[in-house]
């Protein structure tokens, strides 16, 4: 650091930009490997004097370059911060540099405004039901007064049965049973849904358009009646998925929501895209850790995997140990194309709002500081005309007979005998 003739320190352009972005260092060797290279080259074979030049090193670089540390391995991370981050990194000019940083700073800050409002909206919903027991569901529409219920909708990262503690080395150059989970979370209890779907259970043939809205929907409604409140109004959140979450049939089903009185408002709101982790992410991380050392032969086993893995998590099959459903598969997606119309240049907006007062419509936000809404109509003619009824239920596609071939011949030698005819049975004659 510089200083100038009153002993003052002098900040140049550069350690602004240090003190405004922290830095990450993307190395295979860290700062304590390189102190470690320099003692052994030392000549000097005092300990006493290595100990103090590493204290006097590590303080050294804590204290100049504490902005700097060595990145860790990371999925899922912003693309928009990567790019700014290289950007930075690039740069050449001091106009280059400030304004990546400026986009960075501005970039961060609507993280957080997203982040607390996440938040806020979770403390709301908490303080509402603090003093109140977990009622019998479901209740009544719109039968209490509730204005702060909270829900929180994803999928996690699929898994496969069977699934051992001990990973057994031919199989996993196969391709076991693939189940998908779907979480809804309640988050004013806490109390967090998981469907476990399976390949036989999804709209498409051997698991496909299982992230559909057929799917989706389907789920969200189950839970949405069967743990409903009587809330007038419902607030959601989800991540900005558009082949998931934000899609005009999504939009489409929170407008008939309030055409057929289940309640007066809803709130959908998207996290920005690479910034979306919240605490239904917490439940998935608490069911992946029990699964990862818990043998799993069967989807009943994973139930129980979701039961043991925290007090919040519940399993939720789309068949019972008796044959009948838990939960009907729909087909939305027919139901509501014919009624409703896409909503263009939906990418761009984060914030719906849908509400009783204005039926068929929604208001759209690109931000919550947005002081104006744009509103859209998507009922595609009168709102008399669109029934209030929910569509018929659908029959999942099940399994490709090559499928079960497969899972007959390469994956039951892997099954526990006892359970060989649940997970990989004989395949079917048709």
């Amino acid at each position: 650091m510089l200083f100038d003739d009153f002993n003052e320190p002098i900040i140049d352009q550069n350690e602004l930009l240090r003190q405004q972005i922290q830095s990450l260092v993307v190395e295979d060797e860290t700062r304590g490997d390189q102190l470690i290279a320099d003692e052994e080259r030392a000549d000097d074979p005092d300990l006493e004097t290595i100990r103090k030049k590493r204290q006097n090193g590590c303080y050294i670089w804590n204290t100049c370059c504490g902005h700097i540390k060595i990145s860790k391995p990371e999925e899922d991370v912003c693309g928009k911060c990567e790019k700014l981050r290289k950007m930075i990194t690039d740069a050449h000019t001091e106009n280059e540099k400030l304004l990546a940083a400026d986009a960075m700073r501005d970039h961060i800050i609507a993280v957080k405004k997203e982040k607390e409002l996440y938040k806020t909206c979770i403390t709301k919903a908490k303080e509402e039901l603090s003093n109140i027991a977990i009622p019998s569901f479901p209740a009544e529409p719109l039968s209490s007064d509730y204005q702060h219920v909270h829900v929180t909708f994803d999928f996690a990262q699929g898994v496969s049965i069977p699934h051992f503690a001990r990973q057994i080395g031919a199989l996993y150059f196969l391709t076991p049973r693939k189940i998908q989970i779907f979480g809804v979370r309640f988050d004013g209890f806490p109390l967090q849904l998981n469907y476990l779907i399976d390949e036989d259970q999804t709209v498409g043939e051997d698991g496909r358009n299982v992230h559909g809205p057929n799917s989706v929907i389907s789920m969200l409604d189950d839970a949405l009646s069967k743990y409903s409140l009587g809330e007038r109004v419902l607030t959601l959140h989800s991540d900005n998925c558009a082949g998931q979450n934000k899609n005009m049939y999504v939009m489409a089903y929170f407008a008939w929501r309030i055409l057929a009185g289940l309640n007066t408002e809803v709130n959908l709101k998207m996290q920005i895209a690479g910034h979306a982790r919240c605490l239904i992410d917490g439940g998935f991380a608490h069911l992946k850790r029990q699964y990862r050392r818990t043998d799993v032969d069967t989807l009943v086993h994973l139930a129980e995997v979701v039961t043991k893995s925290a007090y919040s998590n519940r399993p939720v099959l789309y068949k019972a140990t008796n044959g009948s459903r838990n939960w009907e598969l729909r087909d939305w997606k027919s139901f509501l194309s014919a009624h409703f119309r896409s909503l263009r240049g939906i990418s761009s907006y984060h914030y719906f709002r849908f509400s009783s007062t204005y039926p068929g419509k929604v208001f759209l936000k690109k931000c919550d500081d947005d002081e104006s809404e744009t509103t859209f109509t998507l009922v595609k003619r009168s709102v008399d005309q669109v029934p209030l009824n929910r569509p018929d239920p659908v029959t999942p596609k099940g399994l490709s007979r090559d499928r079960q071939k497969y899972l007959f011949k390469s994956v039951r030698p892997y099954v526990r005998p006892m359970f060989q005819d649940i997970t990989c049975p004989t395949p079917s004659e048709e």
